[in-house]
């Protein structure tokens, strides 16, 4: 009886042993932090050409944004553009700038009076290095939602992220048409349907 006794306390030991081991080394659950945009420190680039090989471009600015991170690594966001704050860096002439802009805003192109807001959510990365990534989610213009994909390079530094990289959307799929060739354009007179945006978002820890 007291073998039998001795023999059910080693085995109780052992179990518990066990359990606390497999207790210790299961890995612990990823710590979700957020981040908000800072609007002063982020830019994007806009470079719209005609297929005839001049260019335009000019800034836009994020109004607002969050992104969130699992462990260190960036994992979804939300990043609000400002459509009217859309300017040209390229055309000098003072009433030419104005005029690209204006018909830039206008029904032709964005509408920025009935669509003052632009929205790219963020909802899958998947990280091909230590800091390269791709980024897959939504994009947002005119009320039309599109699925885009680009390629970024994060830095997260503890207090403060960072994630540049280059997104190219096709225009005619948020009903900006305009110029277009598969809407009538002349071959000559053509814009090209793809508009790139050179995003460097960067974004603060909140408390």
């Amino acid at each position: 009886m007291k073998n039998l006794i001795l023999i059910s306390v080693a085995l109780l030991g052992i179990y518990q042993a066990q359990a606390q081991a497999k207790k210790v080394s299961a890995p612990s659950q990823a710590v979700l932090s957020n981040f908000q945009i800072d609007n002063s420190a982020t830019s994007v680039q806009w470079t719209g050409a005609k297929v005839t090989g001049s260019k335009h471009s000019g800034k836009i600015k994020v109004s607002s944004g969050n992104l969130t991170t699992t462990g260190t690594r960036l994992s979804a966001g939300i990043v609000i553009i400002d459509m009217n704050s859309l300017t040209c860096d390229d055309i000098t002439d003072a009433e030419s700038n104005g005029n690209l802009v204006g018909h830039l805003k206008n029904e032709d192109f964005f509408n920025t009076a009935s669509f003052p807001e632009a929205k790219l959510e963020l909802v899958k990365v998947v990280y091909k290095g230590n800091n390269a990534a791709n980024l897959s989610g939504n994009l947002t213009i005119k009320d039309k939602t599109n699925p885009i994909s680009f390629n970024v390079n994060i830095v997260n530094a503890g207090n403060k992220l960072t994630a540049i990289g280059k997104l190219i959307f096709d225009r005619t799929k948020y009903d900006v048409k305009y110029g277009s060739t598969l809407f009538g354009a002349a071959a000559d007179k053509a814009i090209d349907n793809n508009v790139s945006l050179e995003i460097n978002l960067v974004a603060n820890k909140k408390d």
